[in-house]
């Protein structure tokens, strides 16, 4: 039960960052729409690569917290929500609106949706990760 612990005290550092990555997220998706108004596609794709890149990277830590914290995000709720919901809304958004506009190469509609639809998803992301902090919290 103790190696629980540690890893538990460990998992803290890491889902804080997250949540420090998220709030950064939010003012990167201004680069990245002033790089598309401005039509600086090489700068607007490497940085939405790196947008993608980072929440692979969070979708990965939340499913080894997942696992490690023997926890079921399907069954687990967070202001009226499932857990999955909010990690299963945002790739939704990524792979199937934004990835389309980008086969598309509609850079207006990119655009809007990074301004208008990034944030509402990335906030509810964040919900799933100050829902893990409380858990940790409250079960320490």
């Amino acid at each position: 039960m103790e190696d629980i612990e540690v890893e538990k005290e460990e998992i803290f550092d890491p889902l804080k960052g997250a949540v420090d990555y998220l709030d950064k997220i939010l003012l990167k998706k201004e680069i990245i729409s002033d790089a598309l108004d401005s039509e600086d596609y090489e700068t607007a794709w490497q940085e939405f690569e790196n947008l993608i890149d980072g929440i692979e990277t969070l979708n990965n830590l939340l499913y080894s917290i997942e696992g490690i914290l023997d926890l079921d995000y399907s069954q687990l709720e967070y202001q009226g929500e499932k857990l999955d919901n909010y990690i299963n809304h945002l790739n939704d958004f990524l792979s199937n609106k934004l990835i389309t506009a980008i086969e598309d190469k509609d850079y207006l509609r990119i655009s809007d949706l990074i301004n208008y639809e990034l944030e509402i998803h990335i906030k509810e992301y964040k919900k799933v990760f100050n829902f893990l902090l409380e858990y940790l919290n409250n079960n320490n």
